[in-house]
């Protein structure tokens, strides 16, 4: 068995052997973002969103696609809040039977060519947003 191990054996003396010359590091230190707690009203307007979204009966991907993840900047997102919070006003100015929530906005609206006014936000963004939220003010002013 020795013999099998004979050429490797002067590898493993006692001579002390250098140390591998030390490696550049290739890689930059890469500024991390800072993680900052969102500001007071920017957590109020998160709660009231999933008391929205529950009231109106949203799947999860509903519900992200509403806030536009995934989303670059924090402006953009308190944009949709604010325009889904403020079609929920409305929505509870027009009926205010939260179990209709759901289906009023699911419902073929003719203002939108018979999409519903959930697909017009899913699907327009931040700008179907405004639309919708424009829209039920409307509702109520007549």
């Amino acid at each position: 068995m020795l013999d099998a191990l004979q050429p490797w054996l002067p590898l493993l003396d006692d001579e002390p052997r250098a140390d591998p010359p030390a490696r550049k590091a290739r890689r930059r230190p890469v500024a991390m973002p800072q993680v900052t707690a969102p500001a007071p009203q920017h957590r109020a307007a998160r709660q009231a969103f999933l008391g929205v979204a529950a009231a109106w009966g949203l799947t999860a991907a509903e519900a992200l696609r509403l806030l536009g993840e995934p989303v670059s900047h924090e402006a953009e997102r308190l944009e949709r809040l604010d325009g889904i919070l403020g079609a929920h006003r409305s929505l509870r100015l027009i009926s205010p039977e939260p179990a209709l929530y759901g289906a009023r906005l699911r419902q073929p609206e003719p203002a939108f060519d018979g999409a519903s006014l959930l697909e017009v936000m899913l699907r327009d963004g931040l700008p179907g947003i405004a639309q919708v939220r424009t829209h039920l003010v409307a509702r109520i002013t007549r």
